[in-house]
């Protein structure tokens, strides 16, 4: 009689604990539906917000239609852009996937001069909160053609010239 009571009890509490676990995954769930919805819809109003962006001069519009073209680049050549809280939280642009690296582009003044700099980081945790390390820089000068190749060779479809 002790023994089956005992069991009881332990099917009980058993039964408890599988119900907390259970509750706290739909809660983890929910939690992190609710974040990639709000992550979406902040990316399509920061989308439709660099759209009608009234940027102050010529420059920086050529400028940041190079950057644009740059990152329509990453797409054709088979990165995928994926969302990070990085972008959220410190507004940095768009970040791209492709084998297994990440990569995003930034407009940066060095010395007076503009440049389209390269970012990238192989690690999920960094990617995410917007940690990468400068692998390239070039001049928003470049034409579209060299900024493809520019690419190109970034994403190792081709070798930089010797």
């Amino acid at each position: 009689m002790k023994n089956s009571m005992l069991k009881k009890i332990g099917k009980i509490v058993l039964l408890l604990v599988a119900g907390f676990i259970i509750n706290d995954l739909i809660e983890l769930g929910m939690r992190y539906f609710k974040e990639r919805i709000a992550l979406r819809d902040y990316m399509e109003k920061e989308l439709k917000k660099r759209a009608t962006m009234d940027t102050k001069t010529d420059t920086e519009r050529g400028v940041e239609r190079k950057a644009e073209f740059v990152e329509a680049m990453f797409l054709k050549y088979g990165a995928e852009q994926v969302f990070t809280t990085g972008e959220e939280k410190f507004r940095l642009r768009r970040t791209y996937k492709y084998n297994a690296v990440y990569y995003r582009l930034s407009i940066s003044e060095i010395d007076g001069e503009t440049f389209l700099i390269v970012n990238a980081v192989d690690e999920d945790d960094y990617a995410d909160i917007g940690i990468m390390e400068e692998i390239a820089a070039f001049p928003p000068s470049l034409s579209e053609k060299e900024l493809e190749r520019e690419v190109r060779c970034l994403l190792e479809f081709e070798d930089y010239p010797v």
